[in-house]
């Protein structure tokens, strides 16, 4: 959180979006060559670390920046709502990966699953890129009055 307000929030979120992706390819890549879904050390140390790093780039953007950034996307009138819609669907999606992945697991296996999800972050790091503006070091109520620009 202490990064959020000093790097800002567009750089957090693009870094944690690679580095979420680069995880997924590397998971994606080491399942499609057998080294992440075989038995042993080595499958085990591979699959922990690729999950590692998916989990502290989650940690240090997406994770805790969602929670500052919404209130500040939307003009106060309709601010609670809106944050309340966004959360709600946050966790229906949420719900969603965690009901879908193991049938997607078992039907199309690691690789594939590991792929998808690289491309999702990929697309998330290109919105957070063209289309999320910066908020940093702008009150709430700059941010209702005047239009938000990306830097």
């Amino acid at each position: 959180m202490a990064l959020v307000d000093k790097v800002g929030r567009r750089p957090l979120l693009m870094v944690g979006s690679a580095g979420m992706c680069a995880a997924m390819v590397f998971l994606a890549v080491s399942s499609a060559l057998g080294v992440a879904s075989g038995q042993g050390p080595a499958a085990t140390a591979v699959t922990v670390g690729g999950i590692a790093v998916y989990v502290a780039s989650f940690a240090m953007s997406w994770g805790p920046i969602q929670t500052v950034m919404l209130p500040e996307l939307f003009p106060l009138s309709i601010r609670a709502g809106s944050v309340g819609l966004a959360w709600t669907l946050n966790w229906l999606f949420n719900l969603a990966v965690a009901l879908v992945f193991p049938s997607t697991l078992a039907r199309f296996g690691a690789a594939p699953n590991f792929g998808f999800f690289a491309l999702m972050t990929a697309l998330a790091f290109l919105f957070v890129l063209k289309l999320l503006p910066e908020t940093k070091g702008r009150s709430l109520e700059a941010l209702s009055r005047d239009p938000v620009v990306r830097e």
